[in-house]
């Protein structure tokens, strides 16, 4: 099963649960009464942010039906060319800097790099939207769910599109065309290395889990906090092991963040939370992002801030 098929699969098996956010009668929060003294408190909820609605259901169709395309339709049509070739800025200082040479490290890093963007990405369906649907009813789960679907089909849809476009060599394939190897473009694989594909989406999920976290403090008290910090934590291994594993390059998992960030905070904002009936309320004021970053002759992890 080839990477881009297992990931396209993961994000037809969220589409084929949405049915029933579709149908459900309920568009607001379930009146559930509140054990006093339990934990945590009722989540919050400006009557100013939008419930989930048919702009969520068309952008989250449309995101699907481009991830259908472009992950299955188009690689049996495109022939693998390298249109971007080579290290640029920094990327060579902070491959040389990051990459494990050893096979057993290198396979471990692999490995670890793809189970971490898979809990990345099913945490907010597979932990937040069940916890809110048995603690507060299937109205906030439902939100939640559409949020999710929207944000990550969009995010794995846009990465699809670009990186085709863009065609850049990753950098083992860079490294063999240095070799002089004579086979070293044989399949899409090797010339999809911008942007960071598991980076964005990754750091998409992150970013959606903290905005969502930060905005109804699903858990309450300081859990919410605690939840983004980990997750962010996650996401920056994520970035780093694509590199060192040398599937990417520094420059492909800098702007991968940058887009993943803005998608994760972005579409649930922009299509739900902007707003508020509280003159004195105030929203989360900063999400702080992992970023790879280049020092002398080597790299490193920085943040940068969504404000």
């Amino acid at each position: 099963m080839s990477r881009s098929f297992g990931r396209t699969c993961g994000v037809v098996v969220l589409g084929a649960i949405l049915g029933a956010g579709v149908v459900s009668p309920s568009r607001a929060q379930d009146e559930r009464p509140e054990a006093k003294g339990t934990w945590p408190q009722k989540p919050h909820w400006d009557p100013a942010w939008s419930h989930a609605n048919v702009w969520d259901y068309t952008l989250a169709s449309v995101s699907l039906g481009a991830i259908a395309v472009e992950g299955i339709a188009l690689p049996m049509l495109l022939q693998p060319t390298a249109r971007w070739v080579g290290p640029i800025l920094f990327d060579a200082d902070v491959r040389n800097a990051l990459r494990i040479n050893n096979a057993t490290a290198h396979d471990a890093a692999q490995v670890l790099g793809w189970a971490l963007w898979g809990a990345q990405a099913a945490y907010p369906i597979a932990v937040d939207v069940p916890y809110a649907w048995a603690r507060y009813g299937w109205g906030l789960a439902r939100d939640l769910l559409w949020q999710d679907a929207v944000t990550l089909f969009f995010a794995v849809a846009l990465d699809f599109a670009v990186r085709d476009l863009v065609g850049r060599a990753r950098p083992y394939t860079y490294q063999c065309i240095q070799d002089g190897g004579t086979n070293c473009i044989d399949n899409l694989e090797a010339v999809r290395s911008f942007p960071g594909g598991h980076f964005l989406n990754a750091t998409a999920a992150s970013v959606l889990t903290c905005t969502q976290h930060l905005y109804v403090h699903l858990y309450g008290d300081g859990w919410d906090g605690l939840t983004c910090a980990m997750t962010l934590a996650s996401d920056a291994a994520v970035g780093l092991l694509r590199i060192a594993s040398d599937w990417h390059w520094a420059s492909d998992e800098l702007l991968g963040g940058v887009v993943g960030a803005l998608i994760g905070w972005g579409v649930p904002y922009i299509m739900h939370f902007r707003g508020t009936s509280d003159a004195n309320a105030r929203a989360p004021s900063a999400i702080v992002v992992p970023m790879p970053i280049a020092l002398d002759h080597g790299g490193g992890l920085g943040v940068a801030g969504l404000f």
